[in-house]
């Protein structure tokens, strides 16, 4: 092909979060203006992409199962059949050992569940990352001791937020009238929704502007110990 196209590689974001990041970096209009695109997946994960929420509707999944398949004649191919005008290509790895650790509490997290569970609070982690990877997080930084069940993606077919909340309940023997969800996306206020409770969401700085709101977020606070005092009051 004579004329260049642009790749835009994603090699390794910490939680898996991979798949997530370029579904919604594909589902935005400032990114993604319809131009046709050709995504290359080399590895699956523990999420699925939803290719009906992109926007423009003009994006090709193409999954490569072997590394020998990205030569230039079938790159060439799988271009042209997908008339692409742009590639994004990606390498899903698994955690490396220090991987786990490069992250850190946000100021405030520990204090509000020390104050949780001395309320009385029963709280459980519903997280869409490989569960190992949280226990691990967990432990690292002395917070499993604060949760009495901890729930993840155990497998590619059991990764979808709101089948992660559901187990979270079941675990916690939770009554969702006597339930609340607290999350940082519009995934953990869907999730939450899809199973009949309620979601709050912290701020974590990488929400798109309205997203919370779209999404039907009970609350949304800027730190902790304003969501501290609201659980509280």
């Amino acid at each position: 092909m004579d004329n260049q196209i642009p790749v835009y590689l994603f090699t390794g974001f910490l939680e898996g979060g991979k798949t997530k990041f370029i579904q919604e970096t594909l589902e935005d209009r400032r990114f993604n203006r319809g131009e046709p695109t050709l995504l290359l997946v080399c590895e699956e994960g523990v999420e699925e992409y939803e290719p009906e929420a992109f926007s423009g509707h003009r994006v090709t999944l193409q999954t490569v199962e072997n590394e020998s398949d990205l030569d230039p004649e079938t790159l060439t191919r799988w271009l042209a059949k997908a008339e692409a005008e742009r590639v994004k290509t990606l390498y899903r790895t698994a955690y490396r050992a220090e991987g786990v650790y490069e992250c850190a509490p946000i100021a405030g997290a520990e204090e509000c569940l020390r104050a949780l569970k001395a309320a009385g609070a029963h709280i459980a982690v519903a997280t869409s990352k490989p569960i190992r990877f949280a226990r691990e997080i967990l432990q690292r930084f002395g917070f499993d001791g604060y949760f009495d069940a901890v729930c993840g993606a155990e497998s590619d077919a059991h990764s979808g937020k709101a089948e992660i909340v559901r187990r979270a309940m079941q675990e916690l023997g939770a009554d969702p009238a006597q339930s609340l969800m607290v999350g940082d996306r519009k995934y953990d206020v869907l999730g939450a929704r899809a199973c009949g409770i309620p979601c709050i969401v912290l701020d974590s700085g990488f929400a798109e502007p309205g997203e919370y709101e779209e999404a039907g977020a009970a609350a949304v606070f800027a730190d902790y110990p304003s969501m501290q005092a609201y659980l509280l009051a």
